[in-house]
C-alpha cells in the first residue's frame, strides 16, 4: 500500500509580474494505491487520485478525481 498527501500554500508578490496573477493559490493532492502480487507473473493495481485547487477568495474545490484498476499478466511461450 502506498499514500502520498501534498498541500501547497503559495503566495506571489503580484507587483513581481508584469501580468496578473492571484496573490494565493493553494492545492492539494492525494494519491492511494495498493498492489497484490497473485503469483510472479500476475499483479493488481487498484487506486485512487484527487486534485483539488483554491485561490484567494475560493476555498479548496474539487477538479478532478480518478479510480484506477490495472491487472498485469506475463505469458509464457
Amino acid at each position: 500500500m502506498r499514500a502520498i498527501i501534498q498541500y501547497r500554500d503559495i503566495d506571489r508578490n503580484q507587483a513581481s509580474y508584469s501580468f496578473p496573477v492571484e496573490p494565493e493559490t493553494r492545492g492539494l493532492f492525494t494519491q492511494f494505491l495498493f498492489s497484490y502480487k497473485l503469483n510472479p507473473r500476475t499483479v493488481l493495481f487498484l487506486g485512487y487520485t484527487d486534485n483539488s485547487l483554491g485561490l484567494q477568495l475560493i476555498s479548496l474545490t474539487r477538479t478532478t478525481r480518478t479510480f484506477f484498476l490495472k491487472i498485469g499478466y506475463a505469458w509464457q511461450l
